[in-house]
């Protein structure tokens, strides 16, 4: 009977001393990390969304980045899940770190994601294209045969990034060309439709890659509008594209 007491006694004190130890692991380990963690790039801003992890101590994550940025690191509590870093340099990249933090104060190796701001974030989506065009194909030697077309064609298109400032639109993406009998303007149909101008801040367009026999000229009327046109002329005859394009939200 003694020798069950004792037995049960060193059980119970052995049971109490392993409890302790895994007691004292969980409260020096670190939280689970973050999950589902989204980064969406602006123009001039970054938002980090995430998921918080479920442990039961766990108390707020720490945004930190390089770069420096003057409002980083700090702490976020727990439940908000989403951060937007405001006043960013565009086209620099940022790598961010996402610890977890713990009640008492025990800090995980970090979850790390990088995004690049950018200027021409603003200006991109799908758009509604209202296209005026004027063209005059000069037969010289038959005047009798010149064509005038002057028409109004409505589209539905896309503006995109491409490289590191141009922008690529397709403002007329199904657009077919009135029939003639003689030769048009050779240029045209590697133009119409597809331009791959440069866009500076805040939004006026230039396209130096544009035959120099065209003239060139467009720009944003602040992030949801924008027009430009292009024309040239000479004895074979003229033609111009006048196109106006707002955003589809």
């Amino acid at each position: 009977m003694k020798i069950t007491i004792k037995l049960i006694t060193l059980l119970s004190i052995s049971l109490v001393l392993a409890i302790g130890i895994v007691s004292c692991k969980k409260s020096d380990s670190p939280p689970s990390e973050i999950s589902n963690l989204k980064l969406i790039e602006g123009s001039y801003d970054i938002t980090l969304e995430w998921v918080d992890p479920k442990d039961e101590d766990f108390s707020k994550v720490e945004i930190s980045c390089l770069p420096g940025v003057v409002s980083l690191p700090l702490t976020i509590t727990k439940g908000i899940q989403s951060f937007k870093i405001q006043n960013l340099i565009t086209g620099v990249v940022y790598n961010f770190t996402i610890q977890t933090i713990d009640s008492k104060g025990n800090k995980s190796t970090g979850i790390k994601i990088s995004g690049r701001p950018d200027f021409r974030n603003a200006f991109v989506g799908d758009y509604q294209f209202k296209n005026f065009n004027h063209i005059l194909y000069v037969d010289i030697l038959n005047p009798q045969n010149n064509i005038t077309v002057n028409d109004t064609v409505v589209y539905v298109g896309t503006i995109e990034k491409f490289e590191a400032t141009k922008l690529k639109i397709i403002y007329a993406p199904n657009y077919i060309e009135p029939k003639i009998e003689h030769e048009s303007f050779p240029m045209r149909t590697s133009i119409y439709g597809l331009i791959y101008p440069t866009v500076n801040y805040p939004g006026i367009m230039s396209y130096p890659e544009i035959p120099s026999r065209y003239c060139f000229t467009g720009k944003f009327t602040g992030a949801d509008s924008i027009t430009f046109s292009f024309s040239h002329g000479d004895h074979f005859g003229d033609e111009s594209y006048r196109m106006f394009g707002k955003k589809i939200i």
